[in-house]
């Protein structure tokens, strides 16, 4: 596997969260501005994780038309409240509009086949906006200081103001850029304005960071500042517990044991296989899972969510019986953490802690068709 991996349009949920107080217990709205605000981040972050990938040519294409889109919720409605876990489960219209001018570059006959291809994923062209369903999720944690926001459904809308974005200058020449002027209206925040928002990395999927000066909920302040940053590897070195033919998407030593997760070198997207393994430092692999060779989209999930204050989590999972693994990264401002962490029933029974020798290349693995895993998972 290599950076070449391309982007699939694939529904994987990203999520947001952001620091409450005085809020109660109670299940959030769907409509409140602190939950719209949240999933519109989410989706900006999307934006931005595209942009990474893309060359510089097709680049200045795509900033061409992005630039003055604005995105917007509308058609807001709750599908269900679940008072226990205070959670509330919404869904909605993303609606971005852009530019008169560029569809209005698009034949007919384009037009029609765009919107063919993009209406079996509930996204669609109309007039001069970019029309999606979307769904999410809005649940306040259990000390109810945090919120945290799941979104599915929102990177159809990316891919297809990428496709309107290209195809606005197909067999045209593209115009010199003009000078920046300020953005009009005030009905949304243009998808430029992401700039002072948490960007993804090419390497990083957009992912989980609390604000600022806000600890997980399983974290004291105390423990906050005892935290200290993991150190990436600056090359990405082959695991020992990699074999010829994979390389590690995640790896690193605890000082005691160390972990990887490998993946099928050069494989097709769809075939791609993952290992997890862990092992006594320099002694043989004492777990590995799956057991035989298996299609990563069969033995592992995928999860993300993004916080305010610049803070990103990503995380690869898999289940053995009732025990739930769980390898994630989380990286921000004065914050880094990685690890492993074990789930029992729900509740957290073990958690190795990444000292050194960090390899994050968890980012690549969008485009495997690796399911999401919608479940919650707070940082130890």
């Amino acid at each position: 596997m290599n950076r070449t991996l391309k982007w699939l349009a694939v529904a994987i949920a990203s999520s947001a969260s952001v620091l409450l107080v005085g809020c109660g217990n109670k299940p959030p709205k769907c409509g409140d501005e602190e939950v719209t605000n949240l999933v519109l981040q989410v989706f900006r972050e999307a934006v931005e994780k595209e942009a990474a990938s893309m060359s510089e040519e097709r680049l200045a294409r795509f900033r061409y038309t992005q630039r003055d889109a604005k995105p917007m919720l509308e058609t807001i409605t709750a599908q269900s409240i679940d008072e226990k876990v205070a959670k509330a489960t919404c869904q909605a219209t993303l609606r971005v509009s852009v530019p008169a001018e560029a569809i209005a570059a698009l034949s007919p006959e384009t037009l029609q086949l765009v919107n063919a291809k993009f209406e079996t994923v509930g996204s669609r062209i109309e007039r001069a906006s970019i029309v999606s369903n979307i769904q999410y999720s809005a649940q306040r944690t259990e000390n109810a200081k945090e919120l945290e926001v799941f979104v599915q459904g929102h990177k159809f809308t990316v891919d297809l103001l990428h496709e309107v974005a290209l195809l606005r200058f197909f067999d045209k020449p593209f115009p010199p850029e003009p000078a920046a002027t300020a953005p009009s209206g005030a009905s949304a925040t243009t998808l430029s304005d992401a700039s002072t928002a948490p960007k993804a990395s090419a390497d990083t999927q957009a992912n989980v960071a609390s604000g600022a000066g806000a600890t997980s909920p399983n974290m004291t302040p105390a423990a906050a500042e005892q935290t200290k940053p993991v150190q990436a590897a600056t090359s990405l070195p082959k695991s020992p517990l990699c074999t010829a033919n994979e390389e590690a998407v995640f790896s690193c030593s605890t000082g005691k044991k160390q972990i990887a997760v490998c993946a099928t070198s050069g494989a097709a997207n769809a075939a791609m296989q993952l290992t997890y393994r862990i092992a006594p430092t320099g002694q043989a692999a004492e777990m590995t899972y799956p057991s035989s060779p298996a299609p990563a989209k069969s033995a592992f999930k995928l999860g993300s969510a993004t916080y305010t204050g610049d803070k990103s989590m990503s995380f690869l999972s898999f289940d053995k019986g009732d025990i739930r693994y769980v390898a994630y990264i989380a990286n921000g401002k004065a914050f880094d953490k990685a690890g492993v962490a074990v789930e029992q029933g729900g509740k957290r029974i073990a958690n190795l802690v990444c000292a050194s020798e960090l390899t994050d290349r968890l980012g690549e693995l969008d485009s495997a068709g690796i399911p999401t895993d919608s479940r919650s998972f707070a940082l130890p």
